[in-house]
């Protein structure tokens, strides 16, 4: 199972039609925030489900999109949040283990980071469309196989 991570979007999602090509066909879609109705519809265009995350610029909650969420795909067990609740990737860590989840996702930084917490997986995806000047825009693949996720960073 593959999923593409994306965070950050802003209301600019015009990277995807670059991107599609090399974007390897994913199974579903995280957003984790600023602007989570372009996940939706970035799911949409890709024709996969999306599950996404509300960030500090979401300030609509009449579309029913949660500030954080468990989502189990492929038996691996994840934890999504925008990440502007947490100060740091130890607070990030300890609201993964308390959920029972192995991965953790979050964006707000516009910087991409892959980590760990302990046996906690911590990713972030950075900014499809507002990066961070020293790093460039980019997203994230996860593979899930039997309950093990494996990551790719993407760069933009």
């Amino acid at each position: 199972m593959k999923i593409a991570v994306f965070s950050d979007t802003h209301g600019d999602i015009s990277k995807i039609r670059l991107i599609e090509k090399d974007l390897p066909r994913p199974d579903a879609v995280f957003h984790l925030g600023d602007y989570a109705s372009d996940g939706i519809a970035i799911g949409e265009y890709l024709g996969v489900p999306c599950y996404a995350v509300r960030g500090n610029c979401d300030y609509s909650k009449k579309d029913g999109i949660p500030l954080e969420r468990v989502v189990e795909l492929g038996g691996a067990r994840f934890f999504l949040t925008h990440g502007h609740r947490y100060r740091g990737t130890y607070e990030l860590g300890l609201a993964a283990e308390e959920a029972h989840c192995g991965t953790v996702l979050f964006g707000h930084t516009h910087e991409p980071l892959l980590t760990a917490f302990g046996p906690v997986l911590i990713v972030n995806p950075g900014s499809l469309s507002i990066p961070r000047e020293r790093t460039g825009a980019g997203y994230a693949i996860l593979t899930v196989e039997n309950g093990d996720v494996g990551v790719k960073m993407i760069s933009v």
